[in-house]
């Protein structure tokens, strides 16, 4: 969803769009291949699916001297317990994985319980956290997240 929007509003360039595993060493690796690939030549805003990525990517970032958040603005994933104390402290989207958890376990029991063939579909609420990482997000992405994504949890 989010990168449809960002293809629909003409901001995605996949010049920029790198693809690596879920940790803070493949932010790292991600970064330092934008930076050989692109020099300084950086988006403006970079968003990583996760907080480990995108703390990887402040570590390149740091020690290229590119400034965060003069020079490129950073949002990671999921607001790790950590991503308060980088520096700078990284801007997230926060979602409860506890109540996330709890609603996986719910579905299985009842899908055990009574077997069916049609899916159901749970929408839980994110919530942005803005910390000293971004300087820029276009308050059109602001909206996005809290119409499309952050929608009030509902019960299964």
């Amino acid at each position: 969803l989010f990168l449809a929007e960002l293809r629909k509003r003409g901001w995605y360039r996949d010049k920029y769009h790198r693809v690596g595993s879920f940790s803070t060493s493949s932010g790292y690796e991600m970064m330092n291949q934008l930076l050989n690939d692109n020099g300084k030549q950086l988006p403006t805003f970079l968003f990583a699916e996760n907080d480990a990525i995108a703390i990887g990517a402040l570590r390149a970032l740091q020690e290229a001297d590119i400034a965060v958040p003069d020079q490129i603005s950073i949002v990671g994933f999921n607001d790790s317990k950590v991503a308060k104390y980088v520096y700078p402290p990284l801007s997230s989207i926060r979602v409860d994985t506890r109540e996330m958890g709890r609603t996986g376990v719910s579905l299985l029991l009842d899908r055990i319980a009574y077997p069916r063939k049609i899916s159901k579909k749970i929408s839980l609420s994110t919530e942005w956290i803005k910390r000293a990482s971004t300087k820029w997000f276009h308050q059109s992405m602001v909206n996005y997240f809290e119409k499309r994504i952050s929608r009030p949890n509902k019960p299964i």
